[in-house]
């Protein structure tokens, strides 16, 4: 790490020699904004020759972007994986003012990879932990003492100048004067070029206080009017260009470029910004002495139109924007904001464009629609609620002319998501209704139907949401438009939650998008990832589904966090371990996504279905405890979505069947199932009709069981969606084979045991891989062993069948099987069937 002072003249062909890669970037206020800063900061390091940044840009433009700090981790990742050396120049870092900036880039020099050189120029020590910087000895710090001329340096730069004409004396004095200042001493030579007597104007040096702007003033009155008037007016550019410099003096073709050529040539402290000779930029001191002069010079009306033109002529958006806030061109700057913020906001760039918007007088930014709206989205999206509602509610109040009617479009949607934050869904629902009722651009509509397609599945509005969905499809064949695409797959595991029943157009969009993309990292594969992992395992395909969660998580840990994609792939990773067997580790996996998506979310819609998933675990396992604690938990929570009173319903039958009480969860059963068609998100979690149909099984009627599967297995074969069968774990099976036996859906009853068997299969050999087979557990670790007749109830009651039916495969009193029953229970430890079983399977006695 080295550190320059500003503004002595720091060049990049001062680096040219260096064996190393070289990135330059010369900053300035609009590099204040700490998105812009790092993609300029990106883009530096990629002119540069270093193929860097993509996971660190991709972090930036989420919705809510983690810190500055935690965005850099990708790039330092990169750079650490760069073959050679790379030099990093940041030219006048004083320019940084954002303390957040300041604390990023410290955490970034103290992880910097031992072959990433950076070098900041400054005219002041940076707010960088220097002092530990210094004490390990990664610090260089060239100071002005270091980089000021000596005389003799200075003699030696002045007499390659014959036509100065200056004595062994004049030299000596113009050095002192200067006191080494290189960029002085230039102006200094500009200055007495064509003096008919320099050594007066030296022996004058010495009386002018402020020397720079003097020494300006001699160079910038010596130019003829044209030049001078060319230099005073594109001083208001914050980059010159030939193209820019034409347009803003009403040039010809080329004469902007040959301008800027012959202001390099004569060394008017012009500094190129790339090595095409392209792009350029004055000294800063010298361009401020210039903006001065013109401000001076100039009567507002005057200024006013420079910058106009200047920002006409600017092909950065952002950049002609401040020219006209500078100018003070409010109505104008308003416009140019509500045009671009969109791409902007894509891109991360939340606090420059609320920097725009809050310098405006409050009566035009409230006056506004475009305005109020978008500072709305920007506050709602750093957590600043209360504020976002109040901006996004007067948004909408505003009059309906014109385009307003986007902006519109956009707040009900915003409201309508914050609704769902709070948890008032009923709000929320009919706020994105009133959103897609306004027309609007495809980005825009897309954005409506996808929140409105999760919030109709919440509600249970299922008719509502195939026409949102069939009309979002529809909008993708008809503009094959690859940013509305990826805008699309962003939410993809949203909506394949959503879209349960109806998944064939979102993956093959999936499937499509991740091909187009290659290679590329972006939040669009992420959600396309996490989505196709979803459906792998709503099609039954559970190695898919393992593989396309392990991609998703990869790609988002290279973005620094998986946070809203993880609770659904840790929920895989449970329902993987629930098919085979493996109860405990279910029951871990389940609880982890639980914490998950309680941290990271206001309200969590789901909890009583991630609830559900948990307590279906611990049943199987004869936990009822567990179960019950589950149900009163939830019952202390607020949950207006119609999810809350069929997962209690399901929960009171869980504790029912356990203690017997077969009627009471029957009726509780029967009432979930009546209305789950309307409890849409349901579908993603579980279903009454398996343990309506492991009632009659219970009580010995296999024909109804059977026929009480039905619905479901019905609903699985027409949507091609076995997976949510196995939601329900290993006490399906038998179902399973029963609903074959009496040829109800006995394919997909057919594709989803094989699926259960092939799993659990897997898992023994695991844990005889692991040495924790059914060989090293044998049933001599009981207190007392179990009889052979013992078992061979346990393996019947693992089967599902009913006291009556074990008693009539064994020929043996329906009395004598419950003695059977009672005794292995004990022995086992177990305070169920189910926990025998369990506990069975876990010995390998099963």
């Amino acid at each position: 790490f080295t550190l320059h002072p500003s503004p002595f003249i720091l060049h990049p062909s001062s680096f040219t020699l260096h064996p190393s890669s070289f990135a330059w970037l010369s900053l300035d206020t609009s590099d204040a904004d700490p998105v812009t800063f790092v993609r300029s900061l990106v883009g530096a390091l990629r002119l540069g020759g270093a193929a860097v940044g993509a996971a660190t840009l991709a972090l930036l433009q989420r919705t809510q972007p983690p810190t500055l700090a935690a965005a850099l981790v990708p790039l330092l990742n990169d750079l650490a994986a760069l073959p050679g050396a790379t030099v990093l120049v940041l030219d006048d870092y004083h320019t940084i003012t954002d303390p957040a900036m300041h604390e990023a880039l410290a955490f970034a020099v103290e992880r910097l990879p031992p072959h990433v050189h950076l070098i900041l120029a400054s005219r002041a020590d940076p707010p960088l932990p220097l002092a530990r910087l210094r004490a390990r000895g990664h610090l260089v710090e060239l100071h002005t003492a270091e980089l000021r001329f000596t005389t003799g340096e200075a003699q030696a730069v002045l007499q390659e100048l014959p036509e100065l004409a200056l004595s062994h004396d004049d030299l000596t004095r113009l050095a002192e004067h200067t006191e080494g200042w290189p960029a002085a001493l230039q102006l200094a030579c500009l200055a007495l070029r064509d003096q008919p007597d320099p050594s007066a104007l030296v022996a004058t040096l010495g009386a002018h206080r402020y020397l720079f702007d003097y020494l300006a003033d001699e160079v910038l009155d010596r130019q003829a009017p044209d030049r001078r008037n060319a230099l005073l007016q594109t001083a208001i550019l914050e980059r010159l260009s030939g193209p820019l410099c034409e347009a803003l003096l009403g040039l010809t073709p080329g004469a902007g470029a040959a301008f800027l050529e012959q202001l390099e040539r004569e060394g008017l402290l012009l500094l190129p910004l790339d090595g095409e000779r392209h792009w350029y930029r004055y000294h800063q001191l010298f361009a401020a002495f210039l903006r001065t002069r013109l401000r001076a010079t100039a009567t507002p009306e005057q200024l006013a139109e420079l910058s106009r033109r200047a920002a006409d002529v600017e092909p950065d958006p952002a950049t002609a924007i401040g020219y006209l806030l500078t100018a003070s061109l409010w109505e104008e700057a308003a416009g140019r904001i509500e045009a671009c913020a969109a791409p902007l906001l894509a891109q991360g760039q939340y606090a420059l464009v609320r920097r725009w918007i809050e310098s405006m007088p409050p009566t035009l930014r409230e006056a506004r629609p475009g305005l109020c709206v978008l500072l709305g989205v920007i506050t709602s999206r750093r957590g600043e609620l209360a504020l976002a509602e109040s901006l996004l509610t007067h948004g909408v109040a505003l009059s309906h002319t014109g385009d307003s009617d986007i902006w519109h479009a956009v707040a009900w949607s915003e409201l309508a998501l914050l609704a769902l934050n709070h948890g008032e869904l009923g709000r929320s629902a009919a706020q994105v209704e009133t959103a897609l009722a306004i027309p609007a651009p495809p980005a825009i509509r897309a954005s409506g139907l996808m929140l409105a397609i999760f919030v109709q599945t919440i509600v249970g509005r299922r008719e509502t949401v195939a026409g949102n969905a069939a009309e979002l499809f529809a909008m993708l064949r008809e503009q094959p438009n690859p940013q509305l695409r990826a805008h699309v797959l962003e939410g993809a595991l949203s909506l394949a939650v959503a879209l349960f029943d109806q998944l064939g157009p979102l993956e093959e969009l999936c499937r499509i998008g991740l091909a187009a993309m290659g290679a590329e990292v972006s939040l669009a594969r992420i959600g396309a990832e996490a989505g196709l992992a979803h459906i792998a395992w709503l099609r039954g395909r559970l190695d898919e589904a393992l593989t396309m969660s392990a991609a998703a998580r990869r790609t988002g840990e290279r973005f620094g966090t998986t946070a809203m994609i993880e609770p659904q792939l840790v929920s895989i990773t449970g329902m993987v371990a629930a098919v085979g067997g493996d109860l405990e580790g279910a029951g871990a996996a389940y609880a982890h996504a639980m914490q998950i998506a309680q941290a990271i979310t206001l309200y969590d819609v789901t909890l009583p279905g991630r609830s559900y998933r948990l307590a279906l675990v611990r049943w199987q396992q004869g936990r009822l405890d567990e179960v019950r604690a589950i149900r009163a938990t939830l019952s202390g929570i607020s949950n207006t979505t119609p999810l809350g009173p069929a997962v209690d319903g399901l929960l009171g039958a869980l504790v029912a069947i356990a203690d017997g009480a077969y009627d009471a969860a029957e009726t509780m059963l029967r009432q979930v199932a009546a209305h789950e068609v309307e409890v849409g998100l349901l579908a993603v979690f579980g279903s009454a009709h398996p343990l309506l149909a492991h009632l009659e099984w219970l009580r010995g009627r296999p024909a109804a069981a059977a026929t009480t599967l039905a619905p479901l297995l019905a609903a699985c074969a027409s949507h091609g969606t076995p997976g949510r069968l196995l939601l329900e774990g290993p006490y399906i099976a038998p179902l399973l084979q029963n609903a074959i036996t009496h040829r109800i859906h006995p394919d997909v009853a057919a594709t989803a045991l094989a699926v259960l068997e092939a799993q659990r299969t897997a898992h023994r050999a695991q844990n005889m891989h692991a040495g924790h087979s059914a060989l090293s557990l044998p049933p001599s670790v009981l207190p007392e062993p179990l009889s052979e007749r013992e078992r061979e109830v346990l393996r019947l009651l693992a089967a599902g069948r009913s006291n009556r039916a074990i008693a009539e495969a064994l020929v043996v009193t329906v009395g004598t099987v419950k003695r059977h029953v009672s005794n292995l229970m004990g022995k086992l430890g177990a305070d169920s069937r189910l926990a025998a079983v369990a506990r069975g399977r876990d010995l390998g006695l099963v």
